[in-house]
């Protein structure tokens, strides 16, 4: 059971007990917004409201994930500030075809856990074409090469476009189990951001339809969902409470307008997502990757300001 989250609130001890202080007021007690009520423990602790520090509804750390891509050389010097400062628990990584031999050195040299997004439909692998299986198996062997060099797991992978799930299935299917044992399939909006196709794994039945048939896991796109329930006129936070209940392994976060059937990935507070009613439903000690807007080609300071969005909730 997931506990209600105290709404001003931030949760400041790694203590047993969870305490917690408001996050807008100067002062409680006397002791500062964000500094720990248990100062004996403080260094302990070590909570500094930022990525890995940051505690989560439940009173565990959020363990929070930057997103980028395997050819973003500009980020690789920040991320590596952010993971050194535990800014981030994690890089999730898009794997860019053809990209490894260049650029994964790079992102070797940052000690941080990865995980892998393989490329999808605009990289040419699209798991719901028939044509395709014979390159689609070839980027898949290049993506768990590319994985396997930064000991990276999971690896999340779309399910495709423009065809149904049982060729998703099969194509799944034909893989090794090693690979599949690996794999999260992630959900997906009804349509495309061009809005002249449509994704499949856009639902919880098909979702579900697709582990139950291959065995691989679930990487929840909170986003992706709300999109998919506004195209399909249902529920969205019904459709939320089913997919949570198929047991992601973690999660895909941005912000958007709650009404739209477009995917937006906007920058946490730039939209108007109900982040204490998700935060309600999802399980929050599992990983969440920050997929959410660049604005700037030297700096992932956007990341760090999500961050203190998420310390502020």
């Amino acid at each position: 059971m997931k506990r209600t989250i105290p709404t001003g609130l931030i949760c400041t001890s790694n203590c047993d007990t969870a305490e917690w202080i408001p996050a807008y007021a100067g002062m409680t007690n006397d002791v500062p917004a964000g500094a720990c009520p248990r100062p004996d423990r403080g260094r302990e602790c070590g909570n500094d409201g930022s990525g890995t520090n940051l505690m989560n509804p439940n009173g565990t750390k959020f363990h929070l994930g930057l997103k980028l891509w395997s050819t973003n050389r500009n980020y690789v010097e920040e991320a590596k500030r952010l993971a050194t400062e535990k800014k981030c628990a994690y890089i999730e990584l898009y794997v860019v075809p053809g990209s490894w031999q260049e650029f994964g050195a790079l992102w070797k040299k940052i000690d941080a856990p990865y995980v892998i997004h393989a490329p999808h439909f605009l990289h040419g692998m699209n798991l719901a074409d028939a044509e395709k299986r014979d390159s689609n198996r070839e980027l898949a062997e290049q993506t768990f090469e590319f994985a396997d060099f930064l000991n990276a797991n999971p690896l999340i992978f779309h399910p495709g476009v423009n065809g149904d799930d049982e060729e998703t299935i099969r194509q799944l299917n034909d893989w090794p189990e090693a690979w599949k044992n690996r794999i999260l399939i992630e959900n997906k909006p009804y349509k495309t951001i061009d809005g002249k196709l449509i994704c499949n794994g856009n639902s919880p039945e098909a979702i579900q339809r697709i582990m139950q048939a291959t065995g691989v896991g679930f990487c929840f796109d909170i986003g992706h969902g709300i999109c998919s329930s506004n195209s399909r006129k249902t529920d969205a936070w019904r459709d939320m409470e089913r997919f949570e209940r198929l047991g992601p392994a973690m999660y895909h976060l941005s912000d958007n307008d709650f009404a739209s059937e477009i995917d937006g990935h906007k920058n946490l507070g730039h939209g108007n997502f109900d982040f204490h009613k998700i935060f309600e439903i999802i399980d929050t000690s599992k990983r969440i990757s920050l997929e959410t807007e660049k604005k700037y080609a030297d700096s992932l300071r956007d990341f760090e300001e999500d961050v203190r969005f998420l310390r502020m909730i």
